[in-house]
Protein backbone atom coordinates (compact mmCIF):
# COMPACT_ATOMS: atom_id res chain seq x y z
CA UNK A 1 0.00 0.00 0.00
CA UNK A 2 3.00 2.37 0.26
CA UNK A 3 2.98 3.22 -3.52
CA UNK A 4 -0.67 4.26 -3.22
CA UNK A 5 0.12 6.38 -0.19
CA UNK A 6 2.95 8.11 -2.06
CA UNK A 7 0.65 8.64 -5.03
CA UNK A 8 -2.00 10.21 -2.79
CA UNK A 9 0.57 12.55 -1.24
CA UNK A 10 1.87 13.57 -4.68
CA UNK A 11 -1.65 14.29 -5.86
CA UNK A 12 -2.21 16.42 -2.80
CA UNK A 13 1.01 18.43 -3.46
CA UNK A 14 0.19 18.90 -7.15
CA UNK A 15 -3.33 19.98 -6.29
CA UNK A 16 -1.99 22.47 -3.75
CA UNK A 17 0.51 23.98 -6.29
CA UNK A 18 -2.20 24.31 -8.88
CA UNK A 19 -4.46 26.07 -6.40
CA UNK A 20 -1.59 28.40 -5.45
CA UNK A 21 -0.89 29.37 -9.09
CA UNK A 22 -4.58 29.93 -9.68
CA UNK A 23 -4.73 32.23 -6.65
CA UNK A 24 -1.66 34.23 -7.79
CA UNK A 25 -3.16 34.68 -11.26
CA UNK A 26 -6.32 36.07 -9.75
CA UNK A 27 -4.36 38.52 -7.65
CA UNK A 28 -2.46 39.80 -10.73
CA UNK A 29 -5.70 40.30 -12.63
CA UNK A 30 -7.08 42.28 -9.73
CA UNK A 31 -4.08 44.65 -9.68
CA UNK A 32 -4.28 45.22 -13.46
CA UNK A 33 -7.92 46.19 -13.30
CA UNK A 34 -8.04 49.87 -12.19
CA UNK A 35 -11.43 51.24 -13.09
CA UNK A 36 -11.53 55.06 -12.78
CA UNK A 37 -14.41 57.30 -12.05
CA UNK A 38 -14.32 60.85 -13.43
CA UNK A 39 -16.02 63.41 -11.29
CA UNK A 40 -16.81 66.82 -12.81
CA UNK A 41 -16.66 69.82 -10.53
CA UNK A 42 -19.39 72.32 -11.19
CA UNK A 43 -17.60 75.14 -9.41
CA UNK A 44 -14.13 74.91 -10.80
CA UNK A 45 -14.89 73.27 -14.10
CA UNK A 46 -12.09 70.89 -13.52
CA UNK A 47 -12.36 67.13 -13.19
CA UNK A 48 -10.82 64.60 -10.81
CA UNK A 49 -10.10 61.01 -11.44
CA UNK A 50 -10.31 58.51 -8.57
CA UNK A 51 -7.88 55.83 -9.55
CA UNK A 52 -8.49 53.12 -6.93
CA UNK A 53 -9.65 49.57 -7.97
CA UNK A 54 -12.86 48.00 -6.50
CA UNK A 55 -12.36 44.25 -5.53
CA UNK A 56 -15.72 42.53 -4.87
CA UNK A 57 -14.12 39.14 -4.05
CA UNK A 58 -12.88 40.42 -0.70
CA UNK A 59 -16.49 40.36 0.47
CA UNK A 60 -16.37 36.53 0.30
CA UNK A 61 -14.58 34.70 3.10
CA UNK A 62 -11.59 32.73 1.94
CA UNK A 63 -12.70 29.60 3.95
CA UNK A 64 -16.06 29.50 2.16
CA UNK A 65 -14.31 28.28 -0.98
CA UNK A 66 -12.79 25.23 0.80
CA UNK A 67 -14.58 21.85 1.28
CA UNK A 68 -15.94 20.97 4.72
CA UNK A 69 -17.78 18.19 6.57
CA UNK A 70 -21.46 19.05 7.23
CA UNK A 71 -21.73 16.19 9.76
CA UNK A 72 -19.51 13.88 11.74
CA UNK A 73 -18.69 10.29 10.92
CA UNK A 74 -20.70 8.20 13.37
CA UNK A 75 -19.35 5.21 15.27
CA UNK A 76 -20.76 1.85 14.19
CA UNK A 77 -21.23 -1.37 16.22
CA UNK A 78 -21.92 -4.71 14.54
CA UNK A 79 -21.83 -8.34 15.63
CA UNK A 80 -19.15 -10.47 14.11
CA UNK A 81 -20.24 -11.77 10.71
CA UNK A 82 -22.61 -8.88 10.03
CA UNK A 83 -22.14 -6.09 7.46
CA UNK A 84 -20.89 -2.63 8.52
CA UNK A 85 -21.32 0.74 6.84
CA UNK A 86 -19.38 3.97 7.61
CA UNK A 87 -20.80 7.19 6.14
CA UNK A 88 -18.97 10.40 5.19
CA UNK A 89 -20.45 13.60 3.68
CA UNK A 90 -18.45 16.50 2.18
CA UNK A 91 -19.82 19.78 0.88
CA UNK A 92 -18.15 22.29 -1.47
CA UNK A 93 -15.59 19.70 -2.61
CA UNK A 94 -14.78 21.42 -5.95
CA UNK A 95 -11.66 19.78 -7.36
CA UNK A 96 -10.49 18.11 -4.14
CA UNK A 97 -10.57 14.38 -3.51
CA UNK A 98 -12.01 12.24 -0.66
CA UNK A 99 -10.27 9.15 0.64
CA UNK A 100 -11.02 6.43 3.24
CA UNK A 101 -8.10 5.31 5.39
CA UNK A 102 -7.78 2.57 8.06
CA UNK A 103 -6.00 4.34 10.91
CA UNK A 104 -4.88 1.24 12.82
CA UNK A 105 -3.32 -0.45 9.80
CA UNK A 106 -2.40 2.85 8.04
CA UNK A 107 -3.96 1.57 4.85
CA UNK A 108 -5.66 3.63 2.11
CA UNK A 109 -8.93 1.89 1.35
CA UNK A 110 -10.38 4.19 -1.35
CA UNK A 111 -9.62 7.44 -3.22
CA UNK A 112 -12.63 9.36 -4.41
CA UNK A 113 -14.61 6.84 -6.54
CA UNK A 114 -12.05 4.04 -6.59
CA UNK A 115 -11.38 1.22 -4.10
CA UNK A 116 -7.65 0.87 -3.60
CA UNK A 117 -7.45 -2.03 -1.12
CA UNK A 118 -7.43 -5.61 -2.38
CA UNK A 119 -9.72 -6.76 0.44
CA UNK A 120 -12.76 -8.22 -1.40
CA UNK A 121 -15.02 -7.52 1.59
CA UNK A 122 -14.58 -3.72 1.27
CA UNK A 123 -16.56 -1.63 -1.20
CA UNK A 124 -17.60 2.01 -1.78
CA UNK A 125 -20.95 3.55 -2.67
CA UNK A 126 -22.06 7.09 -3.64
CA UNK A 127 -25.75 7.58 -2.72
CA UNK A 128 -25.41 11.27 -3.70
CA UNK A 129 -22.77 13.60 -5.07
CA UNK A 130 -21.52 14.65 -1.62
CA UNK A 131 -21.59 11.24 0.11
CA UNK A 132 -19.01 8.46 0.38
CA UNK A 133 -20.11 5.27 2.14
CA UNK A 134 -17.56 2.62 3.05
CA UNK A 135 -18.96 -0.95 3.26
CA UNK A 136 -17.32 -3.87 5.08
CA UNK A 137 -18.94 -7.24 4.45
CA UNK A 138 -18.96 -10.05 7.06
CA UNK A 139 -17.08 -8.05 9.68
CA UNK A 140 -14.23 -9.75 11.54
CA UNK A 141 -12.55 -8.91 14.79
CA UNK A 142 -9.55 -7.66 12.78
CA UNK A 143 -11.82 -4.98 11.24
CA UNK A 144 -12.32 -3.38 14.67
CA UNK A 145 -10.75 0.14 14.90
CA UNK A 146 -10.75 3.75 13.64
CA UNK A 147 -11.57 4.70 10.05
CA UNK A 148 -10.73 8.17 8.64
CA UNK A 149 -12.54 10.09 5.93
CA UNK A 150 -10.07 12.76 4.71
CA UNK A 151 -9.88 15.53 2.08
CA UNK A 152 -6.58 16.33 0.33
CA UNK A 153 -6.59 20.03 1.23
CA UNK A 154 -3.53 21.82 2.55
CA UNK A 155 -3.54 21.27 5.44
CA UNK A 156 -5.51 18.03 5.23
CA UNK A 157 -8.90 17.88 6.99
CA UNK A 158 -10.57 14.69 8.16
CA UNK A 159 -13.28 13.07 10.27
CA UNK A 160 -12.97 9.68 12.00
CA UNK A 161 -15.44 7.01 13.14
CA UNK A 162 -14.92 3.84 15.20
CA UNK A 163 -16.04 0.41 14.06
CA UNK A 164 -16.82 -1.90 17.00
CA UNK A 165 -17.11 -5.60 16.22
CA UNK A 166 -18.71 -7.46 19.16
CA UNK A 167 -18.50 -11.21 19.66
CA UNK A 168 -21.02 -13.36 21.62
CA UNK A 169 -19.54 -15.45 24.45
CA UNK A 170 -18.14 -18.89 23.74
CA UNK A 171 -17.16 -21.38 26.44
CA UNK A 172 -13.82 -23.04 25.87
CA UNK A 173 -13.81 -26.85 25.85
CA UNK A 174 -17.59 -26.86 25.94
CA UNK A 175 -17.78 -30.27 24.30
CA UNK A 176 -15.64 -31.94 26.97
CA UNK A 177 -17.29 -34.52 29.21
CA UNK A 178 -19.24 -32.84 32.02
CA UNK A 179 -19.99 -35.92 34.18
CA UNK A 180 -17.96 -36.04 37.40
CA UNK A 181 -18.05 -38.75 40.10
CA UNK A 182 -16.45 -38.09 43.50
CA UNK A 183 -16.49 -39.82 46.88
CA UNK A 184 -18.34 -38.17 49.73
CA UNK A 185 -15.94 -36.03 51.79
CA UNK A 186 -13.55 -35.22 48.91
CA UNK A 187 -12.83 -31.67 47.65
CA UNK A 188 -14.16 -30.62 44.24
CA UNK A 189 -13.13 -27.74 41.95
CA UNK A 190 -14.97 -26.88 38.74
CA UNK A 191 -13.45 -24.51 36.15
CA UNK A 192 -15.12 -22.66 33.30
CA UNK A 193 -13.56 -20.14 30.89
CA UNK A 194 -15.08 -18.24 28.01
CA UNK A 195 -14.04 -15.83 25.26
CA UNK A 196 -15.91 -13.02 23.55
CA UNK A 197 -15.95 -9.25 23.15
CA UNK A 198 -16.64 -7.64 25.57
CA UNK A 199 -15.14 -10.15 27.99
CA UNK A 200 -17.84 -12.55 29.20
CA UNK A 201 -19.14 -12.62 32.77
CA UNK A 202 -19.39 -16.12 34.28
CA UNK A 203 -21.79 -17.32 37.01
CA UNK A 204 -22.56 -20.75 38.46
CA UNK A 205 -26.02 -22.01 39.43
CA UNK A 206 -27.85 -25.27 39.99
CA UNK A 207 -30.15 -26.44 37.23
CA UNK A 208 -32.86 -27.37 39.75
CA UNK A 209 -32.80 -23.74 41.05
CA UNK A 210 -31.75 -24.87 44.54
CA UNK A 211 -29.12 -22.88 46.45
CA UNK A 212 -25.44 -23.82 46.15
CA UNK A 213 -23.85 -24.77 49.48
CA UNK A 214 -20.27 -23.48 49.69
CA UNK A 215 -18.39 -23.63 53.00
CA UNK A 216 -21.58 -23.71 55.04
CA UNK A 217 -23.19 -20.79 53.21
CA UNK A 218 -26.05 -20.92 50.71
CA UNK A 219 -26.05 -18.84 47.53
CA UNK A 220 -28.34 -18.77 44.52
CA UNK A 221 -25.38 -18.06 42.19
CA UNK A 222 -21.59 -17.97 42.47
CA UNK A 223 -19.79 -15.34 40.36
CA UNK A 224 -16.39 -16.76 39.56
CA UNK A 225 -14.59 -18.70 36.88
CA UNK A 226 -14.03 -21.54 39.36
CA UNK A 227 -16.45 -23.24 41.76
CA UNK A 228 -14.81 -24.85 44.81
CA UNK A 229 -16.76 -27.27 47.02
CA UNK A 230 -14.73 -28.58 49.97
CA UNK A 231 -15.77 -31.84 51.67
CA UNK A 232 -18.53 -32.55 49.22
CA UNK A 233 -21.61 -34.40 50.48
CA UNK A 234 -24.65 -36.05 48.96
CA UNK A 235 -26.50 -32.74 49.34
CA UNK A 236 -24.26 -31.31 46.59
CA UNK A 237 -25.33 -34.00 44.12
CA UNK A 238 -26.97 -32.10 41.23
CA UNK A 239 -26.47 -30.66 37.76
CA UNK A 240 -24.49 -27.38 37.76
CA UNK A 241 -24.53 -24.79 34.97
CA UNK A 242 -21.66 -22.49 34.01
CA UNK A 243 -23.36 -19.52 32.27
CA UNK A 244 -21.32 -17.01 30.24
CA UNK A 245 -22.81 -13.70 29.05
CA UNK A 246 -21.53 -10.32 27.86
CA UNK A 247 -24.68 -8.54 26.72
CA UNK A 248 -24.39 -9.92 23.19
CA UNK A 249 -26.95 -12.58 22.33
CA UNK A 250 -26.95 -15.45 22.68
CA UNK A 251 -25.56 -16.39 26.09
CA UNK A 252 -24.03 -19.84 26.43
CA UNK A 253 -23.73 -22.45 29.16
CA UNK A 254 -22.11 -25.76 30.01
CA UNK A 255 -23.59 -28.45 32.24
CA UNK A 256 -21.63 -30.39 34.88
CA UNK A 257 -23.33 -33.48 36.35
CA UNK A 258 -21.94 -34.09 39.84
CA UNK A 259 -22.40 -37.57 41.33
CA UNK A 260 -21.36 -38.26 44.94
CA UNK A 261 -20.69 -41.86 45.92
CA UNK A 262 -21.52 -43.23 49.40
CA UNK A 263 -22.64 -46.60 50.88
CA UNK A 264 -26.30 -47.28 51.80
CA UNK A 265 -27.84 -45.98 55.00
CA UNK A 266 -31.34 -46.34 56.46
CA UNK A 267 -33.87 -44.19 58.28
CA UNK A 268 -36.83 -46.02 59.88
CA UNK A 269 -39.95 -43.92 60.63
CA UNK A 270 -41.21 -46.48 63.21
CA UNK A 271 -39.28 -49.51 64.47
CA UNK A 272 -42.27 -50.92 66.41
CA UNK A 273 -45.59 -51.61 64.72
CA UNK A 274 -48.64 -53.10 66.47
CA UNK A 275 -51.36 -55.08 64.71
CA UNK A 276 -54.17 -57.48 65.62
CA UNK A 277 -55.01 -60.76 64.01
CA UNK A 278 -56.84 -60.31 60.72
CA UNK A 279 -55.58 -56.75 60.13
CA UNK A 280 -53.65 -55.46 57.07
CA UNK A 281 -50.44 -53.64 58.09
CA UNK A 282 -47.77 -51.66 56.16
CA UNK A 283 -44.09 -51.42 57.20
CA UNK A 284 -41.92 -48.56 55.86
CA UNK A 285 -38.15 -47.91 55.40
CA UNK A 286 -36.20 -45.02 53.80
CA UNK A 287 -32.71 -45.61 52.37
CA UNK A 288 -30.05 -43.46 50.65
CA UNK A 289 -27.21 -44.73 48.47
CA UNK A 290 -25.14 -44.01 45.35
CA UNK A 291 -24.46 -45.86 43.13
CA UNK A 292 -28.02 -47.13 43.07
CA UNK A 293 -28.60 -49.89 45.60
CA UNK A 294 -30.46 -53.22 45.50
CA UNK A 295 -33.33 -53.13 48.02
CA UNK A 296 -35.43 -56.02 49.40
CA UNK A 297 -37.24 -57.31 52.56
CA UNK A 298 -36.37 -60.38 54.69
CA UNK A 299 -37.85 -62.10 57.74
CA UNK A 300 -35.97 -62.60 60.98
CA UNK A 301 -34.91 -66.06 59.76
CA UNK A 302 -33.35 -64.53 56.62
CA UNK A 303 -36.03 -65.63 54.17
CA UNK A 304 -36.59 -63.05 51.39
CA UNK A 305 -40.14 -61.80 50.99
CA UNK A 306 -41.58 -61.97 47.48
CA UNK A 307 -44.69 -60.06 46.43
CA UNK A 308 -47.76 -62.29 46.27
CA UNK A 309 -51.11 -62.88 47.94
CA UNK A 310 -49.65 -62.51 51.44
CA UNK A 311 -46.98 -59.82 50.95
CA UNK A 312 -46.73 -56.80 48.65
CA UNK A 313 -43.36 -55.00 48.29
CA UNK A 314 -43.28 -51.48 46.86
CA UNK A 315 -40.03 -49.59 46.07
CA UNK A 316 -39.98 -45.96 44.81
CA UNK A 317 -36.75 -44.24 43.64
CA UNK A 318 -36.17 -40.48 43.92
CA UNK A 319 -32.60 -39.64 42.97
CA UNK A 320 -30.31 -41.28 45.49
CA UNK A 321 -33.25 -41.82 47.90
CA UNK A 322 -35.34 -45.00 47.99
CA UNK A 323 -38.70 -45.45 49.75
CA UNK A 324 -39.51 -49.07 50.69
CA UNK A 325 -42.93 -50.35 51.83
CA UNK A 326 -44.03 -53.87 52.81
CA UNK A 327 -47.76 -54.60 53.06
CA UNK A 328 -48.80 -57.71 55.05
CA UNK A 329 -52.37 -58.86 54.40
CA UNK A 330 -54.56 -60.64 56.96
CA UNK A 331 -52.02 -60.74 59.80
CA UNK A 332 -51.89 -64.09 61.64
CA UNK A 333 -50.16 -65.27 64.83
CA UNK A 334 -47.12 -66.42 62.84
CA UNK A 335 -46.61 -62.95 61.34
CA UNK A 336 -45.61 -61.35 64.64
CA UNK A 337 -41.82 -61.15 64.32
CA UNK A 338 -38.92 -58.93 63.23
CA UNK A 339 -38.69 -57.80 59.59
CA UNK A 340 -35.62 -56.28 57.92
CA UNK A 341 -35.24 -53.88 54.97
CA UNK A 342 -31.90 -54.41 53.19
CA UNK A 343 -29.92 -52.20 50.74
CA UNK A 344 -26.60 -53.03 49.02
CA UNK A 345 -24.36 -51.31 46.44
CA UNK A 346 -20.74 -51.51 45.29
CA UNK A 347 -19.55 -49.55 48.35
CA UNK A 348 -21.26 -51.68 51.00
CA UNK A 349 -24.60 -52.65 52.51
CA UNK A 350 -26.94 -51.74 55.35
CA UNK A 351 -30.26 -52.86 56.84
CA UNK A 352 -32.96 -51.67 59.22
CA UNK A 353 -35.30 -53.70 61.43
CA UNK A 354 -38.99 -53.31 62.28
CA UNK A 355 -40.71 -55.46 64.93
CA UNK A 356 -44.38 -56.38 64.44
CA UNK A 357 -46.17 -57.23 67.70
CA UNK A 358 -49.75 -58.24 68.56
CA UNK A 359 -52.34 -55.92 70.03
CA UNK A 360 -55.94 -56.52 71.07
CA UNK A 361 -58.55 -55.85 68.43
CA UNK A 362 -60.68 -52.77 69.01
CA UNK A 363 -64.03 -53.22 70.94
CA UNK A 364 -67.20 -52.46 69.01
CA UNK A 365 -69.83 -50.49 71.00
CA UNK A 366 -73.37 -50.76 69.62
CA UNK A 367 -75.84 -48.01 70.56
CA UNK A 368 -79.53 -49.06 70.53
CA UNK A 369 -82.37 -46.56 70.04
CA UNK A 370 -84.91 -46.70 72.94
CA UNK A 371 -88.53 -45.48 73.22
CA UNK A 372 -89.94 -44.31 76.57
CA UNK A 373 -93.51 -45.39 77.40
CA UNK A 374 -95.80 -44.52 80.36
CA UNK A 375 -97.06 -47.44 82.47
CA UNK A 376 -98.74 -47.89 85.87
CA UNK A 377 -97.12 -50.36 88.28
CA UNK A 378 -97.87 -51.47 91.81
CA UNK A 379 -95.08 -51.31 94.39
CA UNK A 380 -94.55 -54.20 96.78
CA UNK A 381 -92.14 -52.29 99.00
CA UNK A 382 -94.72 -50.38 101.08
CA UNK A 383 -98.27 -49.36 101.70
CA UNK A 384 -98.37 -46.78 98.93
CA UNK A 385 -99.03 -47.03 95.22
CA UNK A 386 -96.79 -45.68 92.49
CA UNK A 387 -98.56 -42.94 90.60
CA UNK A 388 -97.62 -42.75 86.92
CA UNK A 389 -100.61 -40.69 85.89
CA UNK A 390 -99.93 -38.29 83.06
CA UNK A 391 -99.61 -34.56 83.63
CA UNK A 392 -102.84 -33.80 81.74
CA UNK A 393 -104.78 -36.22 83.92
CA UNK A 394 -103.35 -34.58 87.05
CA UNK A 395 -104.48 -31.15 85.91
CA UNK A 396 -108.03 -32.41 85.28
CA UNK A 397 -108.08 -34.05 88.76
CA UNK A 398 -107.12 -30.75 90.40
CA UNK A 399 -109.93 -28.94 88.64
CA UNK A 400 -112.51 -31.49 89.76
CA UNK A 401 -111.36 -31.29 93.41
CA UNK A 402 -111.60 -27.53 93.34
CA UNK A 403 -115.15 -27.71 91.98
CA UNK A 404 -116.11 -30.23 94.75
CA UNK A 405 -114.81 -27.92 97.49
CA UNK A 406 -116.77 -24.94 96.17
CA UNK A 407 -119.93 -27.01 96.04
CA UNK A 408 -119.40 -28.43 99.58
CA UNK A 409 -119.02 -25.02 101.21
CA UNK A 410 -121.68 -23.28 99.18
CA UNK A 411 -119.30 -21.13 97.14
CA UNK A 412 -121.06 -21.53 93.87
CA UNK A 413 -121.08 -18.81 91.26
CA UNK A 414 -124.88 -18.43 91.20
CA UNK A 415 -126.58 -15.32 92.60
CA UNK A 416 -128.49 -17.32 95.27
CA UNK A 417 -125.31 -18.48 97.02
CA UNK A 418 -125.09 -17.86 100.73
CA UNK A 419 -121.70 -16.28 100.30
CA UNK A 420 -123.27 -13.55 98.24
CA UNK A 421 -126.07 -12.55 100.65
CA UNK A 422 -125.79 -9.49 102.82
CA UNK A 423 -127.46 -10.98 105.89
CA UNK A 424 -124.95 -13.72 106.32
CA UNK A 425 -121.93 -11.71 105.12
CA UNK A 426 -119.67 -12.47 108.08
CA UNK A 427 -120.46 -16.18 108.11
CA UNK A 428 -119.99 -16.34 104.33
CA UNK A 429 -116.60 -14.59 104.49
CA UNK A 430 -115.35 -16.97 107.16
CA UNK A 431 -116.56 -19.91 105.14
CA UNK A 432 -114.81 -18.52 101.99
CA UNK A 433 -111.46 -18.12 103.72
CA UNK A 434 -111.72 -21.58 105.23
CA UNK A 435 -112.45 -23.05 101.83
CA UNK A 436 -109.58 -21.12 100.26
CA UNK A 437 -107.06 -22.34 102.85
CA UNK A 438 -108.28 -25.94 102.55
CA UNK A 439 -108.04 -25.79 98.76
CA UNK A 440 -104.52 -24.38 98.87
CA UNK A 441 -103.42 -27.07 101.33
CA UNK A 442 -104.88 -29.76 99.09
CA UNK A 443 -103.00 -28.41 96.09
CA UNK A 444 -99.71 -28.43 98.02
CA UNK A 445 -100.29 -32.01 99.13
CA UNK A 446 -101.05 -33.08 95.61
CA UNK A 447 -97.80 -31.47 94.41
CA UNK A 448 -95.83 -33.19 97.15
CA UNK A 449 -97.47 -36.49 96.27
CA UNK A 450 -96.43 -36.08 92.61
CA UNK A 451 -92.81 -35.52 93.61
CA UNK A 452 -92.74 -38.65 95.80
CA UNK A 453 -94.66 -40.73 93.28
CA UNK A 454 -97.45 -41.61 95.75
CA UNK A 455 -101.15 -40.95 95.84
CA UNK A 456 -102.59 -39.44 99.05
CA UNK A 457 -106.34 -39.14 99.60
CA UNK A 458 -107.34 -35.66 100.69
CA UNK A 459 -108.97 -35.47 104.09
CA UNK A 460 -110.93 -32.41 103.12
Amino acid sequence: MKPFLILFVLLTIVHAKTAERHSNSKNRQRTQRTPSIEVNSATSGSSKTIGHSVDYDHFLEEGSMLPYFPEKVNNVTVTIGQNAELRCAVDNLNNYKVAWVSVDSQTILSIHNNVITRNPRISLSRPSSNQWHLHIQRAKQSDRGWYMCQINTDPMVHRSGYLEVVVPPRILNKDDEGDLVVREGDNLTLSCDAVGHPRPHIVWRREDSEDIMVEGRKAAIVENRTLRIPKISRLHMADYLCVASNGIAPSTSKKYRIKVQFPPMFWIPSQLEGAYVGQDITLECHSEAFPKSINYWIKEDGAMLISGNKYESLIVDSGYKVYMKLRIRNVSKTDFMEYKCVAKNSLGGSDGSITLYEVKPPTTITTLATTTTTTTAKSTQGWFEVDTTSAADRRRLKERRKEGLFEKFGLGKDSNSRASTGVHGISGSFTFYYAYISCTFSVLMIGLTQRRGTQVISFV
